[in-house]
């Protein structure tokens, strides 16, 4: 049974399966595609898999992690007419929902290369975005399991001492996840609600949610109900799918429920940026404009430890491997390795800054692992992505990159496996001649990277990097 009912016109049309059928052809079998069977067969030849398979499935995974760049062939998609990819996430081994900066929710096919416009902009007329979002007032507390005892005040001011006056149209989609049992979607963006839920696999959106005093620009399920935010506004906040809604809006898609923050805390002095779940040891990190890494206890929703960057620049995104506790956090020159493993109450070292209530395991001055420089000449890291010991590294010049964390060196890519990056391919504009990769006129950016679940294919997305131009890139490698 569904947390909200279904609207009619879902239950009609036959949701995620009617819009996976009118997108993809008929189905071709593995084996009747000769190159990609040869292609895939690259990734470990015959006489080194028998070396390695007395050492069972995980050297297995090691290794396809390492060969695996070296076999990737680029497969463009057509996504004309949009502007800037900002966030992504495979639905299966061959749809993708991604998000762009005109406020767009796209539902891609890697088989047909067709596109489907979810509904996303659409729930919001213009009469309803002039209007604030209905966040109640009151100082009365509320728990982070979302059992309230009341409303929350409204979150602090953005550091400019103004609320955000810019409209939904200009500020885009940032982030988009799925909860563990793969019921509910959840998409990061602007106001006036900035989370709006989906059902799926029937991809109908069935809640809205809100609290922040700007765009969120990152966010993650740490239960199947739960969503953690990060916001412009400096606040990281806690929605509960469970939560009683404060209100319902009357949408083309049906009445949805109105849903506030069960909790807002700020830790950070400048806006979040980007935030990692650690569901083994229950520890989320948020990374801040404030250049600084935060762990927190989920659990209890507070700050157990604070790591200071030792490259402070443009710090936009994160990356995560949670088998080996790592972070990776990128700037505008480097990327830094972070130790993330969860603190516990007994240890040597004390906390680093009063809001950490117990000693931590490991001293936040050792909590730095490793850093490498970034192949984009200093035009900075967009987005990271792990495949166990290898990180996929998208930057400002369009560049895309894998760095061996066991060989401290980028891996070999290209045609002739001598080159440390591969160059990517067009930027649509919605004119006539697309753009190829970058040029001294325009950088193209690559803002979002993610692997599918077998770690078999790799969704790069981005645009060009300068604020006044518009156009997108999509591709499956």
């Amino acid at each position: 049974m569904s947390l909200f009912p279904l609207p009619k016109f879902l239950r009609r049309q036959g949701g995620l399966a009617r819009l996976t059928s009118e997108l993809d052809p008929p189905h071709t079998a593995p084996g009747d595609n000769i190159s990609a069977f040869l292609q895939a067969r690259t990734v470990a030849d015959h006489d080194t898999l028998m070396d390695i398979s007395s050492h069972g499935a995980r050297n297995l995974a090691n290794l396809a992690a390492e060969r695996l760049p070296m076999a990737l062939d680029e497969t463009p998609l057509t996504v004309n007419g949009y502007d800037k990819v900002f966030a992504s996430h495979w639905v299966d081994d061959h749809h993708i929902v991604i998000g762009t900066k005109c406020n767009k929710l796209l539902l891609l096919s890697t088989r047909s290369n067709r596109v489907i416009d979810l509904p996303y902009a659409s729930l919001f007329p213009p009469p309803l975005c002039a209007r604030p979002s209905p966040v109640l007032r009151t100082d009365s507390a509320v728990s982070v399991e979302g059992g309230s005892s009341g409303a929350l005040p409204l979150p602090p001011l953005p550091p400019n001492g103004s609320r955000a006056t810019s409209s939904l149209a200009c500020l885009g989609i940032h982030s988009i996840a799925v909860n563990p049992s793969r019921t509910r979607m959840a998409v990061g963006g602007a106001k006036p609600y900035e989370v709006v839920v989906y059902a799926l696999p029937e991809m109908v959106p069935v809640a809205l949610m809100t609290g922040h005093a700007d765009l969120v620009f990152a966010l993650k399920f740490v239960s199947d109900d739960v969503i953690v935010t990060g916001s412009r506004d400096t606040a990281v906040g806690i929605f509960n799918l469970s939560a009683e809604p404060i209100d319902t809006i009357a949408t083309s898609y049906g009445i949805l429920p109105v849903i506030a923050a069960t909790s807002m805390r700020r830790e950070h002095t400048a806006k979040v940026r980007d935030l990692q779940y650690q569901s083994g040891d229950g520890v989320l990190a948020t990374l801040g404009g404030d250049a600084t890494v935060r762990l927190w206890d989920v659990n209890q929703m507070r700050v157990v430890s604070k790591m200071r960057l030792a490259f402070p620049t443009e710090n936009v995104c994160m990356g995560s491997d949670p088998v080996r506790g790592v972070l990776s956090v990128g700037s505008q020159s480097h990327v830094s390795l972070l130790d993330a493993r969860a603190p516990v109450r007994t240890g040597r070292y004390g906390g680093d800054f009063s809001t950490s209530g117990y000693p931590e395991r490991v001293p936040p001055a050792s909590r730095a692992l490793h850093h490498f420089t970034s192949v984009d000449e200093g035009w900075g890291v967009r987005s990271l992505a792990h495949n166990r010991h290898v990180i996929a590294v998208g930057g400002g010049m369009g560049r895309l990159s894998f760095y061996d964390t066991r060989g401290m060196a980028y891996l070999p890519v290209g045609a002739g496996g001598d080159q440390r990056y591969m160059d990517v391919g067009q930027l649509q504009t919605g004119e006539d001649a697309p753009v190829r990769g970058s040029s001294s006129a325009s950088c193209m950016a690559l803002y979002a990277l993610s692997y599918n679940d077998d770690y078999t294919q790799l969704f790069t997305g981005g645009g060009p990097l300068q604020l006044g131009m518009r156009g997108a890139y999509c591709a499956v490698w």
